[in-house]
Formats: C-alpha cells, structure tokens, sequence
C-alpha cells in the first residue's frame, strides 16, 4: 500500500521536497485527465510516460488514494468529484489575474470555464459576451471573477492577461 502524503494546501506543498512536488504535479495531471477523459489512471499514467512525463501509479496512489475507487474490470478510476488541492490557480478575477490555491473539481472546472470564456470573448468567438453571463457573482479561491467585457479589454490592452496559464508556475512547452 503507498505511504500517503496529505497535500492540503500550498504550504503542505511548499514541505516537501522538489521531486515529490513535481511527482505530486504529475499526479494531479493524470487523475484531472482520467477524470476528464472517463479512462483509468493506469491508461493515463501510461499516456503521460509515452510524452516523457515522469509519473507512477504509486505516486498517484500517494497523493490521490483517497480521490480514487474501483471501477470495471478492478481499475482505479477518479471518483466524479473531489475536494483536493492541484496546485494553485490562476484566475482572472475584478482585482486582476492573481493566483490562489483552489481545493476540488467543481472549482478548479469553475475557473477552467471561466479562462475559456475569457478567451472566447477576447479573441472574438464570442463577440457580445454572453459567454460571460453565467460566472457574474460566482467566487472562487476568494476573489470574484470577472465578467465585466470592458474591464477585460482593458487588461487584455495592458498585456495583463498575456501568457495566461490555468495552474499558477507552470512551464509551457
């Protein structure tokens, strides 16, 4: 059975050391993609090792056991919704885009919506903004997102939302 480490927060995160943080990362990503994809972790930790991503079964078991059940054939597979820390976000709220730690999927899906939306809007897919409409008032990670069509223009215009990543300290490739 894998020795589980709690990570409930950033500054749980901030303990361990550099290569449990990035096995930790590596987690995350696969059971997100197993949770998203509706495929198994052992399917997505062996997609991500064939793109060079260093991850284990054991390690997701680790970090993620508790968010985990079996599913057919005997395979863990991600339970619908959870409450644990990925990492913290950016989000693009009325204060700015600013970073926050966000505990569970619903939120983490909140935010993901929301920097699509953004996205559709900025980049004119979504010319009037309507996308928009079903975030006003939702909070998340503390701050309010933004929904306000000049407002995001404005920080679109100041190079604010330039290099925009969904997880806060991530690496583009």
């Amino acid at each position: 059975m894998a020795r589980r480490a709690k990570v409930r927060g950033p500054g749980d995160l901030a303990k361990l050391p550099a290569r449990s943080r990035e096995a930790f990362a590596n987690a995350a990503e696969a059971v997100s993609e197993a949770r998203r994809r509706g495929t198994t972790i052992a399917q997505e930790v062996e997609r991500l090792q064939q793109r060079g991503v260093r991850v284990s079964r054991y390690s997701v078991r680790r970090f993620f056991g508790h968010d985990l059940e079996r599913g057919p054939g005997g395979y863990s597979i991600p339970k619908p919704t959870d409450r644990s820390y990925h990492g913290d976000l950016e989000i693009i709220s009325t204060e700015g885009k600013v970073a926050r730690p966000v505990r569970g999927s619903k939120a983490r899906r909140l935010v993901s919506d929301h920097a699509n939306a953004v996205s559709d809007y900025l980049h004119a897919r979504d010319p009037d903004g309507e996308g928009l409409l079903r975030f006003r008032g939702k909070r998340v990670g503390g701050v309010e997102l933004e929904t306000d069509p000049g407002r995001l223009q404005l920080r679109r215009d100041a190079g604010e939302l330039d290099e925009y990543e969904l997880y806060a300290g991530s690496v583009s490739v």
